[in-house]
């Protein structure tokens, strides 16, 4: 946490020497309250003293209040001299006393300059930020990478990667380790509720991928958005300059959990199988192997109001789906709770199916039923094992009658 506030601070400190700010870069969440004050001795052109701060970037919602410090009047006059609109949208009146608030809510997106009619040298900008919502849909997949740390947690799952998109749509894409549960926790809820928070920590490195970060464990970060945190705007896009992120050594943004991938481990008696699963409304927790049944049943945590996208690899050596006369590629069957769902396939290979299907909210169970699981022992191989040992009893039977008879 002192690591965050230490970011938020040098944002502020930065703010003023940042030229090329765009309105959707500021980090958002509102509606929020904010605090601006004329400082005393702002009467004086020569104290160099005015509002401060003289520049916030909030969001739309957003109220903002001013507070005279000084020791005599002022006023906070939208526009700038010699505007002939000035104190159009909003003024705080002829004499804005010492010691007085004067507030304005913000509805609309764009740049607002003021001043103070009295003193015209003292001015001051409320920037409007726009809020971006991620809408529900098949898009926000996280990109693939090798996710080669095997370490896993209690509920079977190995690392777990977090998609978070920021308001300009730029992706985060963070790798989470069991030895962080605290953090995997808190952005896996993101993703069941929809919610924006700070996300980010100190950079380990930066995955080949694009957009892709490694974090120290103990420097993660998930955390409300506060009105002091607008003020450490997201002065550059992830996208535009992924190097001034890298090279910073810390990344901090405010966002939304798209996506969540992760491996989680299947067993079937001393075998264990890695599946590769993404889930956009939660996680899941625990796939289990039902050799009776040729299927795998999936123990989802997801929204309870939000429904959400699953893809998952199935490794042909755990499941498969066949024609049993040509051995072509059939339909699994796939059912969410008590329902049967559709499902996409693409991206198959000779060593495993991929399938892609919508989730509804709340769902907690999903089962996937093919013509076999578990090569070794298939549904079919059982029932052909079963032909022939009822043939050798037969065999066995009558040899045992020929015995006797030629005694």
């Amino acid at each position: 946490m002192k690591r965050f506030t230490v970011l938020l601070m040098l944002g502020i400190l930065l703010l003023p020497l940042i030229t090329n700010i765009k309105i959707t870069d500021a980090v958002v969440g509102g509606p929020y309250t904010d605090n601006i004050s004329a400082e005393l001795g702002s009467s004086s052109k020569s104290s160099g003293k005015g509002f401060s701060p003289d520049e916030i970037i909030v969001s739309v919602g957003t109220t903002v209040t001013w507070t005279n410090k000084d020791t005599v009047g002022h006023t906070v006059t939208s526009g700038s001299p010699n505007d002939p609109d000035a104190g159009k949208l909003f003024d705080s009146g002829s004499r804005w006393a010492p010691g007085e608030k004067f507030e304005h809510t913000f509805d609309t997106v764009g740049e607002f300059p003021y001043f103070c009619m009295i003193h015209p040298w003292t001015t001051g900008k409320v920037v409007i930020a726009e809020v971006v919502i991620q809408e529900d849909g098949m898009q926000g997949e996280t990109p693939e990478d090798d996710m080669s740390e095997e370490e896993s947690s209690e509920d079977g799952s190995l690392v777990r990667s977090f998609l978070v998109q920021d308001i300009d749509g730029d992706d985060m894409y963070i790798r989470v380790s069991p030895s962080t549960p605290e953090a995997r926790d808190a952005l896996t809820e993101m993703a069941k509720t929809g919610e924006t928070r700070w996300v980010g920590g100190e950079l380990v490195e930066s995955s080949e991928k694009k957009f892709g970060f490694i974090f120290e464990p103990h420097s993660i970060v998930v955390s409300e958005i506060t009105a002091e945190g607008l003020q450490a705007a997201k002065y550059k896009t992830i996208q535009e300059d992924f190097d001034y992120w890298r090279g910073l050594g810390t990344v901090y943004i405010s966002g939304k959990v798209i996506n969540i991938r992760e491996k989680v481990t299947a067993t079937y008696q001393e075998t264990s199988f890695n599946l590769t699963t993404s889930l956009s409304n939660g996680s899941v927790k625990n796939i289990e192997v039902n050799l009776g049944s040729t299927s795998l049943t999936l123990t989802l945590d997801t929204s309870a109001t939000r429904s959400g996208n699953l893809t998952i690899a199935l490794p042909r050596e755990l499941i498969d789906a066949k024609n049993k006369n040509e051995n072509e590629d059939v339909k699994f069957i796939v059912n969410a709770g008590n329902d049967k769902i559709s499902y996409k396939e693409r991206g198959s290979t000779s060593d495993e199916r991929t399938l892609r299907m919508s989730i509804p909210a709340g769902t907690t169970k999903v089962e996937i039923i093919g013509t076999q699981v578990v090569p070794e022992f298939p549904l079919g191989l059982a029932l052909v094992f079963a032909g022939l040992v009822s043939v050798i009893i037969v065999i066995t039977r009558l040899n045992l009658t020929n015995r006797v008879l030629n005694a």
